[in-house]
């Protein structure tokens, strides 16, 4: 994982305001979503991403995926944090209930 001044910067302000409940859209990687979880211990993280082909073309994908970013942050020493999978484009019905 990538140490970033953007994660960083939105940890610490995370826990300058004694966040009880964080959520991040666009966990990707995992890299902001690892350091919420470290600067974070009282919180928990809840991070959502598509982890697959998006766009309206398909034309972007990623390189990581929902079960690979879970073990990163878990190898990494952090366990606050719910990741989930969401498709708000082929699942659009069931997301705009």
């Amino acid at each position: 994982m990538k140490d970033n001044d953007y994660s960083k910067l939105l940890g610490q302000l995370a826990q300058f305001i004694k966040s009880e409940v964080i959520v991040e859209i666009g966990v990707s990687a995992g890299d902001t979503t690892l350091k919420l979880c470290e600067y974070n211990k009282n919180a928990h993280i809840w991070g959502y991403d598509i982890w697959d082909l998006n766009g309206h073309l398909d034309q972007f994908t990623h390189n990581h995926t929902k079960k690979s970013v879970e073990s990163s942050l878990k190898q990494n020493g952090v366990n606050n944090f719910t990741l989930y999978q969401v498709d708000t484009i082929g699942k659009r019905k069931e997301f705009e209930r």
